[in-house]
């Protein structure tokens, strides 16, 4: 498989939160910790309309539901998105503390995230840089992910092949300042559901098809296949008659899901 092409490293510095909307229920305990859902938008989405499925299941759990909006870069880009979602997870990170002062309740540690395409992508990316952050991870219909492995035999050939941000883990460190927390991952719950129907591969970039295969189905299958062999708790759900689109038995699955936890 080719590297992507080089570009430099993030700038190490402090980054600000992005915008993002902020809902909190009306009844919610002053004293008790609150849980954070936030909810990552698709390509081309924004946050408070990506919100809008969510927003009565964080108010029949009493959590807060955070919506950011980002503009996203050239997502089948390898070496676009590898630059990318480091900062974008350090301005979600600036995000979680700047929630706290902003809604005026203490919030707990550790998040929900619920993501669609390529804001699918980013949660799990979030979830493999800072699992210490994360409880669980509904991940919706990703054109891509990050294989929680540094290398894989990719030809058979019995020779492992080096994965690379944003294939992998290997340079990790390099990228986001630590390498993989392998424990800590395992302590986070992963929901990854796909649409039967969503099998267009003119639709996702061709430079994950070596390591994830050539649909999004596919793909889905081969993120929760590498997360099982990682002793990772994951949860796969195959939307049946679903294209690439965001449906009410999602967002159903996701309130079922994170409701357990």
């Amino acid at each position: 498989m080719p590297s992507p092409p080089y570009i430099p490293n993030p700038a190490p510095g402090p980054v600000g939160p992005p915008k993002y909307q902020l809902y909190i229920p009306p009844d919610l305990p002053k004293l008790a910790p609150a849980r954070m859902l936030v909810a990552l938008h698709g390509f081309g989405g924004n946050g408070p309309d990506f919100a809008k499925p969510f927003m009565s299941i964080a108010q029949a759990h009493s959590w807060i539901l955070v919506a950011p909006t980002f503009g996203y870069g050239d997502w089948q880009n390898p070496a676009k998105v590898r630059a990318e979602d480091p900062v974008l997870c350090r301005q979600l990170m600036a995000m979680l503390d700047d929630v706290g002062l902003r809604s005026g309740h203490v919030t707990e540690e550790r998040v929900f995230v619920v993501g669609f395409s390529r804001g699918a992508q980013l949660a799990d990316r979030f979830a493999l840089f800072h699992p210490d952050r994360v409880a669980a991870v509904a991940s919706l219909s990703a054109g891509t992910y990050t294989l929680p492995e540094a290398a894989l035999d990719l030809d058979g050939d019995g020779a492992l092949d080096e994965l690379p941000l944003p294939f992998g883990t290997a340079d990790m460190e390099d990228w986001v300042g630590h390498a993989l927390d392998t424990a800590g991952l395992r302590g986070v719950q992963f929901l990854v559901g796909v649409g039967s129907d969503d099998t267009n591969a003119a639709d996702i970039p061709r430079q994950w098809d070596p390591v994830l295969g050539r649909t999004r189905v596919a793909r889905a299958q081969a993120f929760e296949k590498a997360l099982t062999l990682l002793r990772v708790p994951v949860q796969f759900t195959m939307f049946p008659g679903a294209k690439h689109q965001l449906t009410l038995p999602m967002a159903a699955s996701v309130d079922a899901f994170l409701s357990k936890i």
